[in-house]
């Protein structure tokens, strides 16, 4: 259990084909939760929104690579030594790199796989 709550003002980056953020977003339904929502494949983060969401997660640019889609591949993230700051970079300009779904409040943000972890911050 976590000392940490979702309060009044909730982000989620989604992506609306996601069957995961499908499933959390039916999870929160059921508990009346207000929320944003935020399609990032059509609204890119900027590196700074970036950089902010991973210091409220405590975690480095590549807890959050998605390792099987496409970009990942093409651009041969898995064979090349990135910084931080190069991970940021290419999450911003292919927004596909980010995993998700990824809940956002004024104090933390989080990972949200699976789905079912949100039950822990209900």
């Amino acid at each position: 259990m976590t000392d940490k709550k979702l309060n009044h003002s909730i982000k989620i980056y989604f992506n609306p084909e996601c069957s995961k953020c499908q499933k959390l977003l039916a999870i929160i339904d059921k508990k009346n939760i207000n929320y944003t929502l935020v399609d990032y494949l059509k609204k890119p983060l900027t590196i700074a929104e970036l950089k902010v969401i991973l210091n409220k997660m405590n975690l480095k640019a590549h807890h959050i690579i998605k390792e099987n889609c496409k970009e990942f591949e093409s651009l041969g993230i898995a064979n090349k030594n990135y910084s931080d700051e190069g991970l940021i970079e290419l999450i911003s300009k292919y927004p596909n790199l980010m995993n998700r779904p990824i809940i956002e409040t004024d104090d933390f943000a989080f990972l949200c796989r699976p789905p079912e972890k949100v039950n822990l911050f209900l």
